[in-house]
């Protein structure tokens, strides 16, 4: 992982290159069985360097080496004794690994949730905002229409997932007669991104949806946390309005399931049909049953 000895202490916060190393290792060659003297470190600087070191900075330098607890100086006699040794700089040493350790975790998490942002990002997504950046004004959504599973999945990223912030309510109305599109929307990692930003989802299924194990082990996993997930089961069979919100202000719309087709409805477009099929949703996830942890 490191490709020398001055990456590896560079990364414990050590610099081998720095005065303080310079003066550690002026101390560890002439303290012998008795320790070192201050012109003891003053000569073997000189020594090492060709020139005098400067008392002010060699001074300071011992007290920062002692407040790290590289070295331990005796002051009871007039003339001040500096030491160090394995017991020192393991001390030290052992106490930053594990701060580093955790350091290097944060990082790997940091670089993970940008490869996930960078996987989820969408061209269109992309091509909006740089329209908004170059222009300073916000693109106002517009309806869009999407023929297909994959068009699809591109219109919910677009103009759903990109678009959700922190404590906004996603409602998920199941039972479109294709699987592949519920698995692509309680998709965990889907539900994960969603919840990240402290998101409430209101899942419905149909009657006889199927029960899906891994996904309700999940939900009540992420529940136990305090996140606001929640999934229900409808108590009829009548359709329905099929669809995914974004609080009460958008949705994507299932229009025909043969051939499988959606619409992206901004509320400013249709707020009739918006609100309508918001009340509905709500209607029924109060009247369905809850889905316990087993079938």
């Amino acid at each position: 992982m490191f490709e020398n000895d001055s990456e590896l202490f560079a990364f414990l916060g050590i610099d081998l290159n720095s005065v303080r190393m310079d003066i550690l290792s002026a101390i560890i060659k002439t303290q012998g069985m008795t320790g070192s003297t201050f012109e003891d470190i003053m000569e073997q600087l000189l020594y090492v360097r060709g020139k005098k070191a400067n008392e002010s900075l060699v001074y300071r330098s011992l007290s920062e080496l002692e407040d790290i607890g590289f070295i331990s100086i005796d002051k009871s006699e007039h003339i001040h004794i500096y030491s160090s040794g394995f017991d020192h700089l393991e001390h030290v040493l052992s106490q930053r690994l594990p701060a580093s350790i955790n350091e290097l975790r944060l990082e790997q998490e940091t670089i993970e949730k940008k490869i996930k942002m960078i996987r989820n990002a969408e061209g269109i997504d992309l091509a909006k905002h740089m329209v908004e950046i170059l222009t300073g004004k916000k693109t106002e959504q517009q309806s869009r229409f999407a023929l297909g599973l994959s068009n699809i999945f591109r219109l919910l990223s677009a103009e759903i997932f990109a678009n959700v912030g922190y404590n906004d309510v996603i409602r998920i109305s199941l039972g479109w007669g294709s699987p592949e599109v519920e698995d692509h929307l309680i998709a965990d990692d889907k539900l994960e991104g969603l919840l990240e930003f402290n998101t409430n989802i209101r899942i419905l299924v149909s009657m006889d949806w199927k029960f899906h194990e891994p996904l309700i082990s999940l939900i009540y996993l992420k529940r136990s946390e305090g996140f606001n997930i929640e999934i229900r089961r409808r108590t009829h069979f009548h359709g329905t309005y099929q669809f995914l919100s974004h609080n009460d202000e958008n949705l994507v719309l299932i229009t025909s399931e043969k051939p499988l087709s959606a619409a992206f409805i901004p509320e400013h477009a249709n707020r009739i049909l918006v609100a309508d099929a918001i009340r509905v949703f709500d209607k029924e996830f109060s009247d369905a049953s809850i889905i316990s942890e087993g079938p």
